[in-house]
């Protein structure tokens, strides 16, 4: 008797695209892996570092949004009690916003070596930055950071100002745009696009859909 031949999975990808100063996106990333172990076929996911100060200008912003005092309240507010309910550590940082230029662009050179060691620097990266206080503008801190993970810390950080490096990024945050993204974190899967850690339940939907 011929038994049945079983359809082909068709392959799913799923991108998130971040930036280390968004707070958001060290939520997001932190959902991860438990919102695709709830997925009931594979999915790939894909990390991809964008500036997020580009994004905001493409969409009308003239310079960077400033932080007034009120707005700054509310954000902590608002990250203590999502912090609380995923039962995430949280310190806020004593620098905020940064510039993240150069550790994206150590970001940009580990995920053309490897996904997985690349979305392992991002976790360690976001970690620092919001539990640990670090600076991720200090080479020096960047430096113990990448050699938590066994990195070659010197020939990335050297690596930071290589055109090519640079020219990277922009074009990551270029495609980001012409994808409609506007802010970080946010995901894009068969499409649709998906803004903001608050907005995973809608992004899970469609995973889960048939």
């Amino acid at each position: 008797m011929t038994q049945p031949s079983s359809a082909p999975v068709a392959h799913r990808s799923l991108d998130f695209f971040y930036d280390l100063s968004c707070a958001y996106s060290y939520l997001a990333q932190s959902r991860m892996s438990a919102l695709l172990s709830r997925c009931p076929s594979p999915v790939t996911l894909r990390f991809i570092p964008v500036v997020l100060g580009r994004l905001q200008a493409a969409h009308g912003a003239v310079g960077p949004i400033p932080m007034r005092a009120a707005r700054l309240s509310y954000l902590q507010a608002d990250l203590l009690r999502w912090s609380r309910r995923l039962k995430l550590p949280l310190h806020f940082p004593s620098r905020y916003p940064i510039n993240t230029l150069l550790a994206l662009r150590l970001c940009v050179q580990v995920a053309q070596q490897s996904e997985a060691t690349h979305q392992q620097l991002v976790q360690r990266l976001l970690y620092g930055y919001f539990v640990e206080d670090a600076d991720l503008m200090d080479e020096r801190v960047l430096k113990k950071l990448l050699q938590s993970l066994d990195l070659p810390a010197d020939s990335l950080i050297k690596g930071c100002k290589n055109p090519e490096v640079a020219e990277a990024l922009r074009q990551n945050t270029e495609a980001a745009i012409a994808h409609g993204v506007f802010g970080t974190p946010s995901f894009l899967y068969q499409g649709e696009l998906y803004w903001g850690n608050d907005r995973l339940d809608f992004l899970e939907e469609a995973l889960l859909a048939p």
